[in-house]
Formats: C-alpha cells, sequence, structure tokens
C-alpha cells in the first residue's frame, strides 16, 4: 500500500525560530507561503533529501484552523505525516474494509502549493494512528514545486 514516505508537518508557534533552528543544523527553506487551509497558516518547506522534506505550520493568530486547535491543545510537535500510495482509490477501500475511518476521501484540493489539477487528500482519522494524521496521497503533493 505505501510506496513511499512523502513528508512530516509540524505545528510551531514561531516559524521564524523554527526554520531558525533547523538551518543551524544543516537544512535550508526552499519555499515560504501563505495559505488559507480551514484557517491562516503560514507554511515553510525543509528539504531533507531528494524526495522528502519537513513542512513547518504556523497558525496565524486565531484562525480557527486545525493546526492552531492543535498547537492549543498538545503544543508544539508532529501534526501529522503524508505517505504516496500506488492508487488512493484502493488504498481508501483497504482501509475502510479494515474500519479505518478516514477523514476527506473524494476532496480534491486545487490551487495553493498544490500540483496542477489538484492531489486527492485522504487522511487516517488520528485515533487510529498515534494521536497524528496519517494522509495518503497518489501524487507528490508539494515535490515539483520544491526542486
Amino acid at each position: 500500500m505505501f510506496t513511499r514516505f512523502d513528508h512530516s508537518m509540524i505545528v510551531v508557534r514561531d516559524i521564524d525560530d523554527a526554520a531558525k533552528k533547523y538551518e543551524a543544523i544543516g537544512l535550508r527553506v526552499k519555499k515560504w507561503e501563505l495559505l488559507n487551509n480551514n484557517g491562516l497558516v503560514r507554511q515553510a518547506f525543509l528539504m531533507t533529501g531528494p524526495d522528502t522534506f519537513i513542512e513547518l505550520i504556523q497558525p496565524v493568530e486565531d484562525s480557527g484552523s486545525d493546526a492552531a486547535r492543535f498547537l492549543a491543545r498538545k503544543g508544539q510537535g508532529v501534526y501529522g505525516v503524508t505517505y504516496q500510495v500506488d492508487d488512493v482509490n484502493a488504498s481508501v477501500r483497504r482501509l475502510q474494509d479494515r474500519g479505518i475511518e478516514l477523514v476527506g476521501v473524494g476532496n480534491r484540493v486545487k490551487g495553493g502549493s498544490t500540483p496542477p489539477g489538484g492531489v486527492e487528500l485522504v487522511w487516517i482519522h488520528p485515533r487510529h494512528t498515534p494521536g497524528m494524521l496519517v494522509n495518503i496521497q497518489d501524487t507528490p503533493c508539494y515535490l515539483d514545486l520544491l526542486k
């Protein structure tokens, strides 16, 4: 089902400070973005390998974003991870057959940082993981824009 690790998402209070700390250990910010994703967030993308990266996410004020709620409840930390799969629809069926609750099935996100045509974002609910979102997709989400 999983073909490769894509990226990790880390929610932070101060993205500038977090980016400086990652730069101090040798990573470089490849791209900055301001995105309205269920509320306004700032994002910074740091390449960790040829096809993997870290996505830092800072909620903008009290924007009501999912990331803002995560930060308020749990503090800074790993918010989620993304894996690529061969076929997202087959993976969804397999997970649903196992009784795994999914979020976002059938939602295609277009524009912003996603590839032209959009990418389907399907999340495994955190109750089926160690308390974080797990995203599966069959198209790399940001990779083309970060190279």
